[in-house]
């Protein structure tokens, strides 16, 4: 990691946050522009996911995409995490047909079971990519659903892979692999200091979450 590029990124951060003091006292700026939808989104997110979970959400993907569009009441805007060409990509493969959205809803069931488990969370990951690919999605969308899932999920274990750290920090901190690769393929060789690789996967996993990652994980991309 290129120490420069860090010092800068805080730098950037306390600027744009000035009433920052920790992330047990964010201040105001923080809170109100990033860690209150954040934390709307992905309580939404968990209450439909123990719904399908327990297999009692025949209409989880309308719900997933509703709540990926719909105005959030902390901020009376939608999420700004996955844009809508991201979403509109995965609602076409979806109007496929019957198959393919039980097939979703099967990975994304999987995922979940799967993330508290950091033995078996990797092949969940893999099976999910797979999945992406197969259906034609680009390398970018390997990225971003898993990634955003777990964050979602586990907000506590995972991060969401965004713009912000692909665009403004991946150019100069980590190999290209994982700027462009397939998630789960290009990436297993990946050293990054706030990520642990695993044998089948590099998941995105906290193990000691540093200020750099609380950093990272409360910017929102500029794009």
């Amino acid at each position: 990691m290129d120490l420069t590029t860090t010092d800068q990124l805080v730098e950037s951060f306390k600027k744009a946050f000035p009433d920052f003091k920790s992330f047990e006292d964010p201040g105001a700026t923080l809170k109100r522009e990033e860690l209150d939808y954040k934390h709307e989104l992905s309580t939404a997110f968990r209450e439909l996911g123990d719904l399908l979970r327990n297999e009692e959400c025949p209409d989880f993907i309308e719900q997933f995409q509703d709540l990926l569009k719909r105005k959030l009441d902390s901020t009376n805007k939608a999420q700004n995490l996955v844009g809508w060409r991201e979403q509109e990509a995965l609602s076409n493969v979806l109007n496929s047909g019957e198959p393919t959205r039980n097939e979703f809803c099967s990975q994304v069931h999987k995922l979940l079971v799967a993330a508290d488990d950091r033995t078996s969370v990797g092949t969940a990951i893999d099976d999910f990519v797979e999945w992406i690919v197969d259906h034609k999605l680009s390398a970018a969308q390997t990225k971003v659903w898993p990634t955003l899932i777990l964050s979602l999920w586990r907000p506590e274990m995972y991060i969401f892979l965004q713009g912000i750290i692909r665009c403004h920090i991946m150019n100069t901190s980590v190999e290209s692999t994982l700027r462009f690769g397939v998630l789960g393929r290009s990436t297993r060789t990946l050293q990054f200091g706030i990520y642990r690789c695993q044998p089948s996967c590099c998941v995105p996993e906290v193990v000691e979450p540093p200020t750099l990652f609380k950093i990272l994980h409360a910017f929102v991309s500029s794009e």
